[in-house]
């Protein structure tokens, strides 16, 4: 009760689990980046979009503008239509 995990489920279970290896960022890139880091981009290298904070079916959220060609990607994916080729998306600009 009186244990602070700075990072939550992570922290938590590397208390747990001292021997963890990190994935590379690419393994699982927070939608963040795609605004915040853009020259850490790269559709070549990214198995993994990961939605954290506001969801892409989130409709009126305040970064949606920004997201909007990930929340693009997902809907077409939950639709099944329009899936595009990963390999020809653009990267965001820096």
């Amino acid at each position: 009760p009186d244990a602070f995990w700075p990072r939550t489920d992570q922290t938590f279970l590397q208390s747990y689990f001292p021997q963890w290896h990190g994935l590379p960022v690419f393994c699982n890139m927070l939608q963040y980046v795609w605004f915040a880091l853009p020259e850490l981009w790269d559709w070549n290298s990214v198995s993994v979009v990961h939605y954290q904070y506001e969801k892409p079916w989130e409709t009126d959220h305040p970064k949606a503008e920004l997201l909007q060609p990930l929340i693009d990607l997902w809907r077409a994916y939950r639709t099944g239509e329009g899936i595009p080729d990963i390999a020809s998306l653009p990267n965001p600009t820096p």
